[in-house]
């Protein structure tokens, strides 16, 4: 399973979501929105996962055996490691 997290300068959403994957050990993989071709990269993960754009960034997307999951910004994230954290 891999993380992508679209990002900006300046977002402190941006920054709490990678901490938190750091912290759990996680690694992923950082698409700053407005650097080269990261427009292109995440229309990509958005078409791909089925989810709709989003207006906000942090945005974290997992890959796993089933495809690309869209899981939302840093409070998603946070609630998606825990439900998966207690085996949910």
């Amino acid at each position: 399973m891999t993380y992508t997290v679209v990002t900006m300068d300046g977002c402190s959403g941006c920054v709490a979501a990678k901490h938190l994957l750091s912290v759990c050990g996680i690694e992923y993989k950082e698409v700053d929105m407005f650097e080269g071709d990261g427009t292109e990269i995440v229309r990509h993960l958005v078409e791909e996962a089925g989810s709709v754009p989003f207006r906000s960034l942090p945005q974290i997307f997992v890959h796993d055996a089933d495809g690309v999951t869209h899981i939302g910004g840093a409070d998603e994230l946070r609630q998606y490691l825990s439900d998966h954290a207690e085996g949910k």
